[in-house]
């Protein structure tokens, strides 16, 4: 993958990266690849591994201030969500598809986080397995495009609230076990489809039991 990236021709335009691993990945090449992504003005990113070793895991942040991507998904399958940490607030103003699997949440000095607000063209969210940084009580979901969100979590990763602001929301999906108490600040009069499907409390990632 390395000797690719840096052999291409740079003024060929690149729409669409995929980084698909079924094992570990290595720290190393994956932060060049998001580098590239951000350098490169990539507009697509989707991002599928293992990442379990956090010694040897530095998983650095730089496609979430990403200035050109309009779809990202960030997909790791791990038991540790604050291997991937994210900003406070996400700086991606392209972004309209926005799919976050285990990755935490932070805040400075505030017991809730609103990481979406300055992601002005962002309509589809999904986040799923994800936590807060300790002492966070709630995510904010703040974003007066955003039309379809889907949530989907286990009470053996975190628990926490969730508040949505929200005006446009049109479809809101709460999948797994049912730990996430719902708070809205505005009016979701437009909501077109609603989905629950919620688990049994002994919930595991690949494999639940329906109540």
């Amino acid at each position: 993958m390395s000797r690719i990236l840096s052999s291409r021709d740079g003024s060929i335009f690149v729409h669409n990266v995929e980084f698909i691993r079924r094992s570990d990945a290595q720290s190393q090449p994956l932060n060049r690849l998001m580098k590239y992504v951000v350098l490169h003005n990539v507009q697509q990113l989707t991002i599928s591994t293992t990442l379990n070793s956090k010694p040897n895991t530095m998983f650095r942040p730089y496609i979430f201030s990403c200035q050109s991507l309009t779809f990202l998904k960030v997909s790791v399958n791990s038991c540790d969500p604050s291997i991937i940490v994210l900003p406070e607030s996400l700086n991606m103003p392209a972004i309209r598809s926005l799919h976050l699997e285990c990755c935490t949440f932070t805040a400075s000095g505030r017991d809730y986080v609103e990481p979406f607000s300055t992601c002005h063209k962002l309509d589809s969210l999904t986040v799923e397995f994800c936590a807060l940084q300790h002492g966070v009580k709630f995510l904010t979901v703040s974003n007066k495009n955003l039309s379809r969100l889907t949530v989907n979590g286990c009470i053996q990763i975190s628990f926490f609230q969730i508040e949505l602001s929200t005006p446009n929301l049109r479809s809101l999906v709460v999948l797994g076990h049912n730990s996430y108490p719902f708070l809205t600040s505005c009016n979701l009069s437009l909501v077109e489809k609603l989905t629950i499907e919620t688990f049994r409390n002994t919930c595991s990632r690949g494999k639940s039991c329906l109540s």
